[in-house]
């Protein structure tokens, strides 16, 4: 079975229409359907700290509310304050040695209890029972500082009692800040008491995650203690890479808050303007967010993350007054954040901070609100709940390329860098072939695209237009600012020539069409030449890049050239079913002394489809039974172009395609020719190649080809997998043979294990999620596939292979994600050697 993947499944005929006069700079916008992933949908979630306010989360108004966003996750009991919270006594606490500020924040944290109605302290139990009303996707921010595990264990075992579920665990809240190390004096004794709290957490909650906490520093250096924090740079990098040792958890939780180009010594009499505060924001976002991910992606194999507190900073000092966060602009900032969130495939939960700052009520002196209570709503609020019907309806997220933006310069040493001014997402829903494409205008030069022109280009059919933007009834400066309104506009139909992108605006557009197909080849040549069999004169090469590339990742692609005279060729086999429609796509580029590079379709020894990309007179050319047919096209030297060949079924005795040529680094060129004839006829289709001077004696030439994509439009159901295809699809991704037991990397691990335990077969150094001892206990990680089987041995001597099993593990789950396991082994005998085997795929 070979890898399924999404991709538009439209056979487009390309006809040329009248183009619509646009008064702004035009944007185009492709939909990358092949470079998706599943979507995470609990990363539409919020902090529901409320410890300290007059109401509990099973609050008949509450509950409400909550319902309405469409129950995103959600995180208990909230923050700093879970560090102090003795949840068993209902009051917050310190530990031995703690400062007088800790006290002090106790204090406080009791104090906003008694004033809030809460005078016998905070009661855990309202939380399991909105739970159970609820079946909320829940974190449990787990206390290490004043709480025992027997403590922990005791209210854990009270809320699994109700019937309630917890989904996540987060072991302590910036616990590596320096202001915790009487608390937890460094990152060993986090481990300690972080692999002990596991132990109590998989007893009550087995299928719960589980969360270590991995410092902000890789994405900013601000500290979100409300008094701030000494520099303890090395506290926080030790922190960090002694847990990438260690594998008792699924997953790592990290906080992270965009500058706002202010520290706490600021003063109220200087603080910068909104828009400023969200230039340096937004610009911190686009500049360190990819970066900070794919180095925790590297660092951490096979590990989820949870990024359970995010928005704009600003947390210390007198700039904790200031009320960005508040506004259309701060809402507007962490909606970009969140759609950022979605576009990684590790980074699996995430929270809003806070959800308490989304309703509204009249505070009832020491009393609690009561219940229900008619909660009013803020901004954020509204807000976020534009992602609700994205998410809800939604199986896979997909990139989007987007051209024709100019790029902004970030602000502050954490913005530094050019980055683009619009930015999108797009939200699929596999098995109804419909979608939700996402946009942000992120500065203040209105965009115009052309929704005829985006249909055409991409196979799909827009159903609504969705747009919201600063109140347009204030002036922008004021709009900005507000903390109650937005303009929302919906266009259901009929549909606009034009979707104007307004300043500082988003955009949620609604479509159908972009189906399933199977993809056979997607190669942008980063790892090699892979399935691909060259002869002589053809290799991978820095400059044969395309300027488009595929997802923002490639640097390189391939380079043909001929020294010698002779006919170098790159082919590779497809085995498609000729019944099938069939796409190719591939960039080109040639140097002006290039003649008859093609590109060919082949059954066997029988050529289909051939086509010269530039032939003796630099004019594209196809080869109709026995005649060469040169349609007009002349393509100029040094330039990038994409090619575009649409194979129609060949279920008749006349075979034919859909050829279509763009240029790249202009709007100079875009044809197509419909309905062109095959040199041969072909039952099946077998063979890509592409070759070089066919029958032509020139030498010296060189061209490049970059991006190749080939894909089938056959529907196949990809929201569900079927037995063996998540292997299957890690075999194709990686280019493997597909033996379980081969070892391409030649690292000693299988190319099977390194599927199960999360590593990459084409990295030596990256085997996954290692494997742990802590007190008699054996932590493993598996990917959640039910196919997997894995058994639990141990032997007391490697010399008779007595191996005996221990436990046999059947996954349940089939998401895709590590998840880690425990097996007690205990530590009664005087050595035991333990291994994992795994039962070959079926």
């Amino acid at each position: 079975m070979k890898a399924i993947k999404i991709i538009s499944s439209a056979i487009i005929t390309w006809t040329m229409v009248n183009a619509t006069v646009l008064a702004n700079p035009v944007v185009d916008v492709e939909l990358l359907f092949g470079h998706h992933h599943r979507l995470n949908r609990n990363v539409y979630g919020a902090n529901a700290y409320n410890i300290s306010r007059p109401y509990y989360k099973d609050n008949g108004g509450f509950v409400d509310k909550y319902n309405a966003l469409g129950k995103p996750a959600i995180r208990y009991p909230g923050g700093t304050a879970a560090n102090y919270l003795d949840q068993a006594t209902g009051w917050h606490e310190t530990w031995p040695g703690a400062t007088t500020k800790d006290t002090d924040r106790a204090n406080s944290f009791n104090n906003g209890l008694i004033n809030n109605g809460k005078s016998s302290g905070h009661d855990y139990m309202p939380f399991a029972n909105f739970l159970v009303q609820t079946d909320a996707a829940a974190t449990y921010v787990y206390n290490i500082t004043t709480m025992t595990d027997a403590q922990n264990r005791t209210v854990l075992e009270n809320i699994a009692a109700t019937g309630a579920e917890i989904d996540c665990f987060e072991i302590g809240n910036e616990l590596y800040y320096g202001q915790y190390a009487a608390a937890v004096p460094d990152v060993h004794d986090y481990i300690s008491k972080a692999q002990s709290a596991s132990v109590v957490i998989r007893d009550i909650f087995p299928n719960a995650k589980i969360g270590v906490i991995i410092p902000s520093h890789l994405f900013t250096n601000e500290s979100f203690l409300p008094d701030g924090a000494v520099n303890d740079g090395d506290r926080q990098e030790l922190w960090y890479s002694e847990l990438q040792d260690e594998n008792f958890f699924d997953a790592v939780v990290i906080h992270t808050y965009a500058s706002v180009g202010m520290d706490g010594s600021v003063t109220a009499d200087n603080f910068l303007s909104y828009e400023d505060a969200y230039d340096y924001s937004i610009s911190h976002i686009d500049a360190k967010f990819n970066e900070a991910f794919d180095r925790i992606k590297t660092d951490f194999p096979g590990k989820e993350v949870f990024v359970t507190e995010y928005h704009v900073g600003g947390f210390s000092g007198d700039v904790r007054q200031f009320r960005l966060r508040y506004s259309y602009l701060g809402a507007f900032v962490t909606g970009q954040f969140m759609m950022k969130m979605f576009g990684q495939d590790h980074i699996t939960l995430s929270s809003w901070h806070s959800m308490a700052q989304w309703f509204t009520y009249s505070a009832p002196g020491s009393n609690l609100l009561p219940d229900p209570y008619a909660f009013g709503t803020t901004l954020n609020y509204d807000f976020f709940g534009l992602f609700k019907e994205p998410v809800q309806n939604s199986d896979y997220f997909t990139p989007v390329r987007i051209s024709g933006a100019s790029t902004y310069n970030g602000v502050g040493g954490l913005g530094s860098g050019s980055h683009a001014e619009v930015e999108g997402g797009n939200f699929v829903n596999a098995e109804a072939g419909e979608g939700y494409l996402v946009l942000f205008n992120k500065q203040t030069t209105p965009y115009d695209v052309d929704l005829s022109l985006f249909e055409l280009a991409n196979g799909v059919v827009i159903q609504e237009i969705n747009s919201v933007m600063p109140d347009d009834s204030l002036p922008l400066v004021q709009a900005v600012e507000s903390e109650a309104t937005f303009t929302q506009n919906t266009v259901l139909s009929p549909m606009p020539a034009t979707l104007t992108l307004m300043p500082y605006s988003m955009h949620i557009i609604r479509y159908n069409g972009g189906g399933l197909t199977h993809v056979l080849v997607s190669e942008d040549f980063e790892g090699g030449l892979g399935d691909w069999m060259v002869t002589d004169d053809v290799t991978i090469d820095s400059s044969a890049q395309s300027p488009v590339d595929n997802a923002g990742a490639d640097t390189q692609g391939v380079l043909f050239y001929d020294d010698a005279n002779t006919a170098s060729q790159m082919t590779r086999d497809l085995l498609v079913d000729g019944a099938l429609p069939l796409t190719i796509q591939f960039d080109y580029l040639y140097t002006g002394s290039v003649t008859n590079p093609g590109v060919q379709l082949r059954q066997g020894g029988a050529t289909g489809i051939n086509v010269h990309m530039t032939s003796g007179d630099g004019k594209v050319a196809y080869k109709d039974g026995s005649s060469w047919i040169k349609p007009g096209t002349e393509l100029n030297p040094n330039t990038w172009y994409r090619f575009t060949l649409n194979v129609q079924p060949a279920d008749t005795a006349d075979d034919r395609f859909d050829l279509r040529i763009q240029s790249l680094e202009s709007a100079d060129l875009d044809a197509t020719y419909d309905n062109l004839g095959f040199q041969n006829d072909l039952a099946d289709f077998d063979t890509l190649r592409f070759h070089y001077n066919t029958g032509v004696s020139t030498v010296g030439g060189e061209y490049r080809i970059d991006n190749i994509q080939v894909f089938t439009s056959e529907n196949l159901g990809l929201n569900i997998y079927p037995g063996g295809a998540r292997y299957n699809s890690f075999v194709f991704d990686h280019g493997l043979s597909g033996d379980p037991a081969a070892d391409f990397d030649n690292d000693g691990l299988l190319d099977y294990g390194e599927y199960v335990f999360g590593g990459n077969p084409t990295n030596g150094w990256n085997d996954g999620a290692r494997a742990s001892f802590h007190g008699g206990n054996y932590i493993f990680s598996l990917i959640g596939d039910s196919n997997v089987t894995a058994h639990v041995a141990s032997s007391t001597n490697l010399l008779d292979g007595a191996w005996e099993t221990n436990e046999t593990v059947h996954v349940a789950a089939n998401d895709g994600l590590m998840k880690a396991y425990t097996n007690d082994i205990g530590t009664s005998e005087s050595q035991r050697f333990i291994q994992l085997e795994l039962a070959a795929p079926e």
